[in-house]
């Protein structure tokens, strides 16, 4: 008989349990952290060994500050506001709600493939874009710094920039919200009739926090018996690994590229390992992003996330190449209270003739972001200039 690991066990009991945990009893659009959420509903233990750990994946963030109703918890959160709790939300869904086409599509793309990337990786995409776009012969592309905006009700827009003016109708920024910020913090508006205030905006945007994160690159030679792999890496092995909070250690986790991505390993016979560390931890074990050293974040990276953590015998698995990139303020943060926060920033922009798009507000994907951008764009084409970007915030 299998006995599963102790964390296991704490994570089976927390599932057990949550049936029987009463509803939320406060004002039903009242935010709470990811932390405060799980340890409720299930236990403690489940949030700092595994939700954690997943968190740190998709947003190198804090549980305890990030927001359940914000993230990629947010169904969790609206099960429990319409059925009491999610085992009962679960079962609701089943019985009540049959998958539409969009699902239906998702589940057949997924039924061999859990992993899309590119072979010069995801800089593909946006190459192509810009491709396309250029040849269309409808879009300039500037290639320039912004400085400031200068807001003037119906004569449109002014834009700034280290090379000169550009005229327009309105504005769509893709920029980060503390890039936006700092650009809208020196723009002015021109009209008293025109409700919108850049300097509002750029006060509040200014409270949508980033976090950095260091990613390192590695390639080894093939051990010339599989057996002398980690039995993570054995037989095609799997995505990867993440480190909960638990552990107390500045590595994130480490992705396998050469099993979760094996063509862009084009054709040679080596082990890419992609390691990622610090998130909303950097300034502790690193310091100031812009003077982090490198050589230490490698050592850690090889140290303790590739030859402690996953195992890998660095006698026999040689290492061939490597490379540290520290992203500063890569990651937008999705605090408690982010909701609240972008109704405010869409007021503000109301009437301003600037939409926002971009990972800052409504999703950190790239499907997010792709779709939240086209919708914007979309209703621009035809003729709605009151877009603020942030219209669906629920």
């Amino acid at each position: 008989m299998l006995t599963p690991p102790p964390v296991m066990r704490t994570a089976l009991g927390g599932f057990a349990r949550e049936i029987f945990v009463p509803p939320f009893k406060g004002p039903p659009d009242a935010d709470e952290s990811i932390h405060s959420f799980i340890s409720r509903r299930f236990n403690t233990a489940l949030s700092e060994n595994i939700v954690s750990a997943v968190i740190h994946g998709i947003y190198a963030g804090d549980v305890k500050k990030l927001s359940v109703r914000s993230t990629m918890m947010r169904g969790m959160w609206d099960m429990e506001r319409k059925h009491g709790g999610l085992v009962r939300g679960t079962i609701a869904s089943i019985f009540n709600s049959p998958p539409n086409e969009e699902d239906l599509f998702v589940r057949d793309m997924q039924k061999d493939t859990s992993v899309y990337s590119f072979p010069e990786g995801l800089q593909e995409l946006s190459d192509a874009l810009e491709r396309s776009l250029v040849k269309s012969g409808r879009v300039e592309f500037v290639n320039d710094e912004v400085e400031c905006m200068d807001f003037k009700g119906w004569k449109g827009v002014e834009i700034r920039s280290t090379k000169g003016r550009i005229e327009a109708d309105a504005v769509i920024s893709a920029l980060p919200a503390n890039q936006l910020s700092r650009v809208l913090s020196a723009s002015n508006t021109y009209t008293p009739s025109l409700a919108f205030e850049p300097k509002q905006v750029a006060s509040l945007l200014s409270k949508i926090k980033f976090i950095s994160v260091a990613v390192v690159n590695f390639a080894f030679t093939l051990p010339s018996n599989q057996s002398d792999l980690p039995k993570a890496l054995q037989d095609g092995g799997g995505f990867g690994y993440l480190v909960p909070s638990s552990a107390n250690s500045p590595v994130l986790g480490v992705v396998f590229d050469s099993s979760a991505v094996p063509a862009q390993d084009g054709g040679a016979k080596i082990l890419r390992l992609t390691a990622m560390l610090g998130g909303h931890r950097f300034e502790e074990f690193f310091g100031d992003p812009d003077k982090a050293d490198q050589e230490e974040i490698l050592g850690i990276a090889l140290e303790t996330g590739i030859k402690r953590f996953l195992g890998l015998d660095l006698s026999k698995a040689i290492l061939i190449a490597s490379r540290v990139v520290v992203n500063k303020e890569c990651i937008p943060q999705y605090y408690v209270g982010h909701n609240t926060l972008l109704e405010e920033i869409h007021e503000s922009l109301l009437g301003g003739q600037l939409a926002v798009v971009g990972s800052s507000y409504l999703g950190v994907g790239i499907n997010d972001v792709i779709l939240n951008a086209r919708k914007v764009a979309s209703g621009i084409a035809q003729g709605d200039n009151s877009l603020t970007g942030l219209g669906d915030v629920q």
